[in-house]
Order: C-alpha cells, then structure tokens, then sequence
C-alpha cells in the first residue's frame, strides 16, 4: 500500500514533468531508434516543462552505464542486453532475452524513486511474449499515465490489444497512425507526432569516400540495408539494369553486413556493389551529400527518414511508396514495382539534377516534435489527475 500511494501521488505537471521512457537503443549505436532516442533526451532536456527524464535503452560494449545531459534533467541508463533485440535464436539470444524480461521489473522501483508522473514504451516492447504487461498493470493501478510510442506497422491488428493498457498512443507516421486507428477501441487515443529529423548540415568531411575508393557523383547510395525486407533486391535489379543501360555507377549500401548474400558478389566492368556497413552521422552525410542519386525503395516504412535527411544536399532521391507524407512528391515517390520501372525513375531524377521537389521539413524539427509530444503527454496526465 505504501510503495501505492508513493507513486499516486501525481503533482501538477506544469511544475514540470517525471518522466521514465522505455527505449532501445542510444548512440553510438546505429539506427533511426538511436538517433530518436538522442533527439528526445536533448530536446526535453532543454525543456522547461520537464523536470526529470529517465530513459532505459540497451547496453552498448565501452560505454558508460550512465549518460547525464548537459542540461541535468534528462538521463539514460543502458540496463538491457545489448543486441538482444536482434535475437539469432540460439540459446544466448534467448536467455539475454528472458534476463531483459526479468530487467524490465525495474521500471516498478525506478518509477517509484522518480515519483513519475508517466511511462513512455516504445512499441518495440509490445511485439513479443514479456512481463510488460504485468508491469503496466501494477503501473497504470498506481496512477502512472502510460503512454506507447508506436514507431511502425509491426503490430499486426490482431495483436493491437496490446495496446489496451495506455492512455495515449504516439504515432511516428500517418500510416501508422491509419494501422492504429483500424480498431476503433484506440482511434481516439492516437495521435500522430513527426519524426524529429537531425539537421543536415554537417559541415566537417569524412574520409569515408576515400575510404570505399569512390568517385563523388558516380554512384548510388541507399541507407537502408540489403534485407529482404527493405526490398534491397528490387534495388540490386534496378541498378544492373541502370549498368546495362550504360550507366557508370557504384551502388553504396550502408547496412548491417549480416544481411549479405554470395549473389550479390558479382562483378562489373562499370559499376561496384559497396557495402559499406554500420556508418556514423558523419559518414552517413558525406555518403548523401557526394552520391548521384539517394534512393529508398522499401515498402515497408512507417515513415521515410531515409533520404529526408539529405534534403539539405539537394541531391536526386527516390523515396518509397506507401507513405501519406510523400504524396506531394509525385516525381520521387516509386510507381512501378519492377527493376526496369524503378531504373527509369532513377535515371530520370538524376537527369534533372538537383531535387526539385517541396515538402515541409519544418514539420520535424525536434524541438516542434518534442514540444508535442511533452503536450500530449501533458494532457494524458492532467486528465488522470482529475
């Protein structure tokens, strides 16, 4: 009862936020979830409508278990295995996967030492079997707002009870948001909060395109992988048909190196496949800002951060299809699902030069997105507190 009514003890949120947010990962590691999680602890720790953030990701090999921002009022502790998100089935995976399980009873004492206010799980946690749901149930009977950060389609609907539990659910793209919506139960807890995208301007070099031995302007980059999933293939085949159509062109992925397969290794009298694996920010711009072309061909994309990145380059880009935000750029987005349909969309863009298309990237600047996050979050708890 006591451990109850410590944590029920809600203050008014416009003295400030407590907030405990269950992520995956942080830099240095690699991805859109670690560039995410970096944009939410610097912008609400610049925030004056927080007052503490706490935020769980997995470990990281030589780095510290604890990272402070400069700001004081945000913190990450990296509690969880690494890579176990990434299992490969074998017996370790799942005994780091059951040892996180148990890890996730921390939220209980963390939460009750933060007298927090709201719980933010990304949606990751809510694909497999896991204690989560017992913790959100001692959580929500204690007066903690919960709220879930949806970041794909992963969910399928037949699964989207998992969603009963919060109050709120955050929704990264408007495709997301219509998935969320199909069960009518969570139509009016959704709602739909950009990407907050890094500024692209990045003005040190890397030595990457000496590195990988290319030549600017003379090759394709794609910073999406080479699994099946991202449809890696599709581009594989349209840019064998960009060389047989004469074209010179490199094609740099960067990309886990797990995902390789032998058929790719083929060689080329006027073109290379470059792999060129995990990449930093800084390599990953200079890969956008010196490429002929950035393209994005997955259709499995709740929002195409890749290549709204390299707007700022002006460089030529395909972006994906299926995704509501890109419908104002026609000219960009996929319409043929084949090799010889995406390889004259590509050859197209790139002889027109510099992208010409107009979209509002002002919509995912970080501190707009953390602003409406922290307000939805705000109201969740204002109205719990009633």
């Amino acid at each position: 009862m006591k451990w109850r009514k410590a944590l029920s003890s809600v203050k008014d949120p416009a003295q400030g936020l407590r907030l405990l947010w269950l992520g995956i990962t942080y830099p240095p590691a690699a991805g859109g979830a670690s560039v995410y999680t970096r944009l939410i602890v610097e912008t609400f720790d610049q925030s004056s409508k927080v007052e503490t953030l706490q935020v769980l990701v997995e470990a990281f090999p030589g780095e510290p278990r604890q990272v402070h921002a400069p700001g004081g009022v945000a913190r990450v502790d990296r509690v969880f295995s690494y890579r176990a998100a990434k299992a490969t089935r074998n017996w370790l995976s799942y005994f780091k996967y059951a040892l996180d399980n148990i890890r996730l009873l921390q939220l209980l004492a963390k939460a009750r030492q933060l007298r927090a206010d709201a719980l933010v799980v990304h949606g990751w946690y809510l694909l497999h079997p896991s204690l989560l749901p017992v913790v959100l149930r001692v959580l929500r009977g204690s007066g903690v707002t919960l709220i879930a950060d949806v970041r794909d389609n992963y969910l399928p609907r037949s699964k989207l009870h998992r969603l009963q539990p919060f109050d709120q659910i955050l929704c990264c793209g408007k495709n997301v948001l219509a998935h969320i919506q199909q069960d009518p139960e969570f139509a009016h807890k959704a709602h739909y909060v950009p990407v907050p995208l890094p500024a692209a301007d990045v003005p040190e070099a890397s030595p990457v395109i000496e590195q990988l031995q290319l030549q600017p302007g003379s090759y394709l980059f794609s910073a999406c992988g080479i699994a099946n999933d991202k449809r890696f293939p599709l581009l594989f085949a349209a840019w064998q048909r960009l060389l047989e159509m004469g074209y010179t062109l490199d094609l740099v992925v960067a990309g886990r190196q797990r995902d390789w397969f032998e058929q790719y290794a083929q060689n080329h009298t006027n073109g290379r496949l470059v792999l060129a694996g995990t990449v930093d920010a800084l390599a990953l711009h200079t890969l956008y800002r010196h490429s002929a072309a950035a393209v994005n061909v997955s259709n499995n994309e709740s929002f195409g951060r890749v290549p709204i990145e390299a707007f700022a380059y002006l460089r030529p880009m395909i972006f994906p299809s299926g995704v509501p935000e890109f419908d104002e750029l026609p000219p960009y987005c996929i319409t043929r699902d084949t090799a010889e349909g995406v390889a004259d969309q590509i050859a197209k863009v790139m002889a027109e030069g510099h992208f010409r298309g107009s979209y509002d990237i002002s919509r995912h600047q970080p501190d707009r997105v953390a602003a409406e996050t922290i307000e939805i979050i705000s109201q969740a708890v204002r109205h719990n507190a009633q």
